[in-house]
């Protein structure tokens, strides 16, 4: 079968199923290219400018595809907690609702291409690593209720400093408050 002609439905139809987000596990990180359905995945895997790049990132990466896993890795961890830190601070959110936000970016790193095979194991290493604090919700009764949040831990200095205000204004005005209640106890005697 050939390509849908211009301007019939068949050919607006695949225009429309281009704009939009695909499914993740028929991408290509290797190409960066996003695949239809698992025929054209599959298509695509065998294809010789796929196995031409798949041998350029492998010699780039010393034939070592455990590296190049890293890397997407590594690549994956920096860009995922810097939009956490962003969009939401050491507030907690559902690890899939925000896995949600992070893939609206068309050009984001695949969980898929990582050595994280699930969001789970993703969720794990984070608190294992001490990068976020990931709450584990054992009651999945509501539909809204995730079964882990995350929440990013902030450790820059800057962080730090500002908390340690914080904490000495409560101290401060805990005791002012207190000191302003025995003042008036003793007014009226």
């Amino acid at each position: 079968m050939g390509k849908a002609e211009f301007g019939t439905a068949k050919y607006l139809n695949n225009q429309l199923k281009k704009r939009g987000l695909q499914k993740t596990k028929f991408y290509c990180q290797i190409c960066e290219k996003q695949c239809m359905d698992d025929n054209g995945f599959k298509c695509h895997i065998q294809s010789p400018s796929h196995l031409k790049n798949l041998s350029n990132k492998l010699s780039n990466s010393n034939n070592n595809s455990k590296q190049m896993i890293e890397g997407y890795s590594e690549k994956f961890l920096i860009d995922f907690l810097k939009l956490l830190r962003i969009n939401h601070g050491e507030k907690s959110i559902g690890c899939n609702k925000f896995y949600q936000e992070y893939i609206q970016d068309k050009d984001h790193i695949h969980l898929n291409s990582t050595k994280w095979k699930s969001l789970t194991s993703l969720a794990m290493h984070l608190q294992q690593s001490g990068l976020c604090s990931v709450e584990v919700n054992e009651e999945l009764d509501d539909s809204d209720v995730e079964k882990y949040t995350i929440a990013y831990i902030d450790k820059s200095p800057e962080s730090q400093l500002r908390k340690q205000q914080t904490k000495e204004r409560k101290i401060k005005s805990d005791s002012e408050t207190s000191l302003k209640l025995l003042q008036e106890q003793i007014a009226r005697g």
